[in-house]
């Protein structure tokens, strides 16, 4: 199963992804270093993404969602499978090759004062993208920074200033600038306002819905907060232990949740109205470990209708409703 998104018949599809896995080796012994066992941080992850679009990979913590990001900008090197941006497999290019294409493909990253070098300026940052690439010089290139700048709402005077001198949401709105300098197609949004103020995460995400809208960039945005990506995300997976577990859009999937994962995320989401309440899906049992895990659905151990055979055998993705797929024997 490799098209888990809707509407890639009416969009072009920017970025398609399949099967996609990441194990890392775990290693025994200080003379012979051999590799005993994996962590499989992802395993077999396929999802489609549509030009101009935003595909949101939500789950909690330690599920591989950062890890999927990463690979498909080859931050890691995939353990198997393909991705495929505009047609082309990144994973099949030479490192020379993937290295000027790689300007088509940024990241934003959850915290944004460590992804900046203290010692340079603001202005050193955005610039040194568009050096390293020989798209500006002299004049041109400082007019550029100042437009990147002025786009993600920070004034000029603060380009000559180090990132200690910022508050949060402004060290990220040069993050975005910086990400920005190249002019991508497609930008990772790694938890890009879980470390901001909820009056500030709204700014961020209005920030980056409106670059959408201007310049049809798509986005890959990673978060555990469903509020957020309900609101900037068209298509959304769910992931649990390195698989999706659900996609759907993100309409379908806050009015439709399938998976008892996903109802149990969404069960947790605090409701604005005090008269609306809802009964908490509280999960028991135990996680299952990541570092060579049983062949059976991941989430059997937590799941209150598993039966023998989600324990003995994994769940494929399959289409319950038009563009909604769900890996589950039970749903």
């Amino acid at each position: 199963m490799t098209n888990q998104s809707n509407n890639t018949n009416e969009k072009e599809v920017v970025l398609r992804v399949e099967h996609l896995k990441k194990y890392f080796p775990i290693k025994s012994g200080k003379i012979l270093d051999r590799k005993v066992r994996h962590l499989c941080a992802v395993d077999d992850v396929s999802f489609t993404l549509n030009a101009g679009d935003t595909f949101a990979l939500v789950g909690e913590s330690g599920c591989g969602k950062t890890t999927v990001g990463k690979t498909l900008l080859r931050f890691y090197e995939p353990t198997a499978g393909s991705a495929y941006f505009e047609g082309k497999d990144i994973f099949a290019m030479s490192k020379e090759e993937f290295r000027q294409y790689r300007r088509n493909m940024q990241m934003i990253f959850q915290d944004p004062m460590s992804s900046l070098n203290p010692r340079m300026t603001i202005f050193d940052s955005v610039a040194d993208v568009m050096k390293l690439h020989h798209m500006y010089e002299g004049e041109a290139l400082s007019r550029r920074v100042y437009e990147l700048l002025d786009m993600v709402g920070l004034p000029n005077w603060l380009a000559k200033r180090y990132p200690h001198e910022f508050s949060g949401g402004q060290l990220q709105r040069a993050c975005i600038a910086r990400a920005l300098a190249l002019n991508p197609k497609f930008i990772v949004c790694d938890e890009p306002v879980s470390a901001l103020d909820v009056s500030i995460q709204s700014q961020v995400l209005n920030l980056l819905t409106d670059i959408q809208k201007d310049t049809g960039v798509s986005y890959l945005f990673i978060s555990h907060g469903l509020p957020a990506v309900k609101y900037i995300s068209n298509n959304i997976g769910i992931m649990y232990m390195g698989k999706l577990v659900e996609t759907a859009s993100s309409e379908e999937l806050f009015c439709n949740p399938i998976h008892p994962y996903t109802q149990a995320l969404l069960s947790a989401v605090p409701k604005p109205d005090p008269d609306q309440r809802s009964e908490k899906i509280i999960l028991q049992g135990e996680v299952t470990s990541p570092i060579d895990p049983p062949t059976g659905c991941r989430f059997a151990s937590r799941c209150p209708y598993a039966t023998e055979q989600c324990k003995s055998a994994s769940p494929e993705m399959r289409e319950v409703v038009p563009g909604h797929f769900v890996a589950c024997f039970q749903r």
